[in-house]
C-alpha cells in the first residue's frame, strides 16, 4: 500500500482503508465513479479526508491496475491520464 492506505484484517474484513479511519477505499472510489467532486465527498460524506488521503485512494487504483499515472487535481475536479502497461481484457477469437 502506501503511507495513507492501510490493510488490517481486524478492520472491515481487511479491505484497504484510509489510515486512522474506517473509510474503505472502495467507498471513496464509488463516490468518484458517481461523479461526485472531491469537495462534495469531503463536505457531505467524509469530512475527515484530506486531499492527500483522496489522492492516495486514486493512486492505489493505478497501482493495482499496473498503470503508469499522471494525476493532477484542479479545483474540485480530478484529471487523470492513464497509459496501461498491459491489456486488462483479452479479446477471444
Amino acid at each position: 500500500m502506501n503511507d495513507r492506505i492501510v490493510v488490517n484484517p481486524k478492520v472491515l474484513g481487511g479491505k484497504p482503508c484510509v489510515k486512522g479511519t474506517r473509510i474503505p477505499v472502495y467507498m471513496v472510489l464509488e463516490l468518484v465513479e458517481a461523479g461526485i467532486s472531491f469537495n462534495d465527498i469531503r463536505t457531505k460524506f467524509y469530512p475527515q479526508l484530506s486531499e492527500e488521503d483522496f489522492k492516495a485512494c486514486i493512486i492505489l487504483v493505478f497501482a493495482k491496475l499496473n498503470c503508469h499515472k499522471l494525476v493532477s487535481f484542479r479545483g474540485n475536479t480530478l484529471f487523470a491520464l492513464m497509459w496501461l502497461t498491459a491489456p486488462l481484457i483479452k479479446e477471444e477469437r
